[in-house]
Parts: C-alpha cells; structure tokens; sequence
C-alpha cells in the first residue's frame, strides 16, 4: 500500500505543525532564559529529564549548565534552582515575581470579609 505524498491531509498536517512551531517560537518571551539542554521541538526537554535518582541527576546537570537550569517539558517551562544560594536569590531577591498566590475568586464574588478571626458574610 502506497501513501500519496502529495495528498491534502499530509500536507495540511505539515503545514499546521509548521503553523504551530512558529507561533511557540514568535510567542515566546524575548528575555534571555537560563541555559539548560537544547529541547527538542514538540517534546522539549522531556527525554532529558531525570525519571530514576532524581538529586544525582539533577547535580550533575548542574555541572554542566550552572546552578540555575532551565527546561521545557510538553510546553510546561521548569526552572531548576541547584543551590542555597540560587535558591535563595530567587525566593529572597526576586519574591514578587515568584510568589504569586491565585486569585480567591469565589471571595470575590461572595463579598467575604473576615474580621478578627469570624468571617462576616
């Protein structure tokens, strides 16, 4: 059984894979990331990341990338902080930016409003 190279499913996957490949690569924010291993191109670092001995794995990437590491797994970005004093610099240093809580919304919504220890509704 033959495939037909030029039939229109073929290349309508190919060109909406293309489509899709240069908007995450447009989309992406234009700050410089940590290094990290190259990610491949819809798996990301997915082969690279550690599945057994997860603390070795990661020290010796380290060795290799520095103590800040930055991967890519599915499309979920992961930063990866190798030392007490990276660790710190960034919980410490840069603590707007990395400890966000989620919004209540349903407190908005519900006007809830707490007052020495009794929630007022």
């Amino acid at each position: 059984m033959a495939v037909n190279v030029h039939s229109p499913a073929i290349i309508l996957g190919l060109l909406i894979v293309t489509a899709i490949a240069v908007w995450k690569r447009s989309s992406r924010s234009r700050l410089p990331l940590p290094p990290g291993p190259k990610p491949l191109l819809i798996l990301g670092n997915l082969l690279d990341m550690p599945t057994e001995q997860l603390a070795p794995s990661l020290r010796d990437m380290a060795a290799k990338y520095g103590d800040v590491m930055y991967m890519n797994t599915l499309g979920q970005p992961i930063v990866v902080l190798n030392s007490y004093e990276a660790a710190m610099g960034v919980l410490e240093g840069r603590s707007a930016n990395s400890s966000s809580r989620p919004q209540g919304v349903m407190a908005d919504l519900s006007s809830f409003i707490a007052l020495e220890g009794r929630a007022l509704w």
